[in-house]
């Protein structure tokens, strides 16, 4: 690991505790720093950092971070308070609404404004997803179909900016996978008030949140890849919700996965380079020096969430999908995987009239038009997908032989923390 990687994490741990950094021991690329910091998604929570003390960081550089800096917290303050005063009505109206991620997390950043917070992700009851649909469109939203693949529909606001409503917490795909964890069945358990900015939103009991926080970092690790930002997110959540946390519950869900190695590596690389101790985390950390080099080269060289090298992960994603997935002891998650995929075709090429209505208002008032309106779907959606590139780019990968080198670098990862197995 290069020496601005780690100087990056020791700026990403003084901007999000609210520590004055010390300047770096030996000369630094700051141009490469900055472009990994940006990469990385913490440039806001590194350039708080830069400018609370002298590390010799050069003004031209510095200068034009600060203000983004500032115009970002600046920008996330005005969203905080709308969010706020938004999720108060809803409550009024009787439309509970569980935020995830975002403001859940950003609450333990010394500077809340200061982590990027590129959309507000929200949780509903399946059951009441119309309504918080029709809710968010009478304030302002232009909300978009939902996908019969997805588990949540996507929405844009002229201020809020863009709001993700989910109708669970893992998706169609990935559940049967976790099953074990029930967080689609327990998220709306023993909810709780976080009192933030001035304001207050309802979010999930601590050890459903860590867990979710979880599941969301090994999604993206295996499906395309994972941050800077979101190893300081589920590090800084750990920690300041531990006396909280049922812990024996969250050993036991990592210990009976295939994932505990995986992320007692993540913790060990908070402790090596975040400056978190070991007792802050539920797991026991691993500081294997290879294994935490290999986790770290991997996410500074893909990107956040692969960005730098998508077609890669996720052709190693596929791999891992549809060749060790048939091991041994996975067959049965394939199985339920492919029964999930099953069900999804069917959902999207047979919407509900509900469903339909999103993108046909006028169902609404006449349902003897669903078969013109699907109709219209099917054809309008079926010459996008025949024509699509992203479709003509993908294809199972049967021989490992096939795959980029990197691909094959990340298969090789995950066989190296036990997520995946060797061939025998």
């Amino acid at each position: 690991m290069s020496y601005e990687t780690e100087y990056l994490m020791y700026l990403t741990r003084c901007g999000a505790c609210g520590e004055t950094p010390v300047p770096p021991s030996r000369e630094t690329d700051w141009q490469n720093l900055l472009r990994l910091a940006y990469e990385q998604d913490v440039s806001v929570t590194a350039a708080m950092a830069l400018k609370q003390g002298t590390t010799g960081c050069p003004d031209a550089l510095l200068q034009p971070l600060v203000s983004q800096m500032r115009g970002s917290a600046v920008q996330n303050v005005r969203r905080a308070e709308g969010w706020l005063a938004l999720l108060a009505k809803a409550e009024e109206q009787g439309i509970e609404l569980l935020v995830i991620k975002g403001y859940d997390v950003a609450r333990f950043y010394r500077n809340p404004e200061c982590r990027v917070a590129n959309d507000m992700d929200l949780l509903v009851r399946p059951q009441h997803e119309q309504e918080a649909m029709r809710f968010l469109e009478d304030n302002g939203f232009r909300m978009e179909e939902r996908k019969a693949d997805s588990n949540h529909a996507v929405g844009e606001h002229p201020l809020l900016g863009m709001v993700e409503l989910h109708i669970s917490l893992i998706s169609q795909r990935f559940c049967m996978m976790f099953a074990a964890w029930q967080l689609n069945e327990s998220a709306f358990d023993n909810v709780q008030y976080i009192a933030f900015s001035g304001g207050s939103f309802r979010a999930m009991e601590s050890t459903n949140a860590l867990l979710f926080l979880t599941f969301h970092l090994i999604k993206h690790f295996l499906y395309n890849g994972i941050s800077l930002k979101m190893l300081w997110d589920i590090a800084l959540f750990a920690k300041n919700t531990l006396q909280s946390l049922d812990t024996a519950r969250y050993r036991q869900l990592l210990q009976s996965s295939r994932y505990e190695y995986f992320m007692r590596v993540v913790f060990g690389v908070m402790v090596k380079y975040g400056g978190f101790e070991r007792e802050d985390f539920p797991l026991e950390p691993i500081e294997n020096e290879a294994d935490m080099e290999a986790l770290l080269q991997n996410m500074f060289e893909s990107g956040a969430m692969g960005k730098n090298q998508a077609i890669d992960e996720q052709s190693a994603w596929m791999f891992y999908y549809y060749d060790f997935a048939r091991s041994e002891n996975s067959r049965e998650d394939l199985a339920l995987i492919n029964e999930a995929k099953r069900e999804d075709i069917r959902g999207g090429l047979f919407p509900s009239a509900v469903i339909l209505s999103r993108r046909y208002p006028i169902l609404l008032r006449a349902k003897w038009l669903y078969p013109f309106c699907w109709l219209h779907r099917l054809l309008t959606r079926g010459f996008a997908f025949l024509f699509s590139r992203k479709r003509l780019s993908r294809r199972k990968i049967r021989e490992k032989e096939e795959l980029s080198l990197q691909a094959q670098e990340k298969i090789q990862l995950l066989q190296q923390f036990q997520i995946a197995e060797k061939y025998k």
